[in-house]
């Protein structure tokens, strides 16, 4: 997956999301399905409308008349390797990036162990139109990046979170960049300013670029 994109700002795709089902929507008659210990506001799986599905097919019609390339992402409650994610819709979310070669995906999971499992069987060593990559927010999410550099792909990448300390001991070798998601004000505090500087250092040290990219 070469950078041809011709825009910075993603589309924002959400074929499914984790949403709070409240104790308020359920009717007092309404027996409860939760087993023991288990909280009626845990977020539940709900899949989008074929309305939705059908918004990156327009998306990719539009960009092809004018032979331009969009970043697209999945939204912020949507993890593609969602262990609750039927096989089936999965594979339909597949079918939509193949369909869509003028939209460059960026792929990210907080569950990198799962991710071979979720691949498409024509996978082979990765779509020219999809990145890989996963989060890293505290020090145990290094084992995640181990992973994600096991698994063929045209690029890789790892999303760090500004709360994430640990900077010199990421490891970058088989990483392709590197992305932080936050507001822009947050690059000119003060007190962010240490670590945005030690973390470009780094990856300018391991020759990886990075990416600031504002968050939704």
């Amino acid at each position: 997956m070469k950078s041809k994109s011709n825009y910075f700002e993603p589309y924002v795709f959400n074929p499914w999301q984790r949403v709070k089902l409240s104790e308020t929507l359920m009717l007092p008659h309404e027996p409860s399905n939760l087993g023991e210990g288990e909280n009626s506001t845990q977020p539940m799986l709900e899949i989008a409308s074929d309305a939705i599905w059908k918004q990156p097919i327009r998306w990719n019609k539009k960009l092809a008349m004018d032979e331009f390339f969009c970043p697209a992402v999945l939204g912020s409650t949507c993890d593609w390797c969602d262990s609750e994610v039927q096989s089936e819709t999965r594979e339909r979310l597949w079918k939509i990036i193949d369909r869509t070669p003028f939209l460059d995906w960026f792929l990210v999971s907080r569950r990198a162990t799962d991710i071979l499992t979720c691949l498409p069987m024509d996978w082979g060593y990765g779509y020219d139109n999809v990145a890989l990559g996963v989060h890293v927010e505290r020090g145990e999410d290094l084992s995640q990046v181990n992973s994600l550099t096991k698994i063929r792909a045209e690029q890789r990448f790892i999303v760090v979170s500004p709360n994430f300390t640990k900077v010199g001991a990421l490891n970058l070798r088989g990483i392709h960049f590197v992305m932080v998601r936050t507001p822009s004000s947050d690059v000119g505090q003060h007190n962010k300013k240490k670590w945005y500087r030690e973390l470009k250092d780094h990856c300018k040290t391991k020759g990886v670029p990075l990416k600031i990219v504002r968050a939704q």
